[in-house]
C-alpha cells in the first residue's frame, strides 16, 4: 500500500471517528439528563440503596468519593503549610518537578 493511500485511509478513519465522537457526545448528554432525573426521583422516594430494574437490565445507585488530583499548585500549598522555610519548600517542589517521568511519542495531526 502506498503512503498516499495510507494517508487517505487515515483521513477517512479520522472523519469516521469525528462523526462517532459527535454522536457519543449527544448520547452522553442524554444519559446525563436521565441520570439527573433518576437520582432526583430516587432522593424523593428515599430509594438510594436499591436496585432499579428495567427490561434491558438493572442499575444500582451508589455513592462514592474521589480524591482531587495532586497538582503542582496543591503540592506547593501543602509543602508551604508543612515546612516553615519557604526556600526549603520551593527546593523540594523544584526537585519533584525535575524528577517527573517524561514520555515522548510521535503523533499525526490533521491540518
Amino acid at each position: 500500500m502506498s503512503t498516499e493511500k495510507d494517508v487517505y485511509e487515515w483521513i477517512m478513519v479520522d472523519n469516521e471517528l469525528k462523526d462517532l465522537a459527535t454522536k457519543m457526545q449527544t448520547l452522553k448528554e442524554r444519559k446525563q439528563l436521565l441520570h439527573i432525573k433518576i437520582i432526583t426521583a430516587a432522593k424523593e422516594t428515599d430509594n438510594m440503596r436499591t436496585i432499579l430494574e428495567s427490561r434491558k437490565g438493572n442499575i444500582r445507585i451508589n455513592e462514592y468519593k474521589t480524591y482531587s488530583p495532586l497538582t503542582i499548585k496543591y503540592v506547593e500549598a501543602r509543602l508551604q503549610e508543612l515546612i516553615q522555610n519557604p526556600s526549603h519548600a520551593k527546593s523540594i517542589l523544584d526537585y519533584l518537578k525535575r524528577k517527573r517521568d517524561i514520555k515522548s511519542f510521535l503523533e499525526i495531526k490533521r491540518l
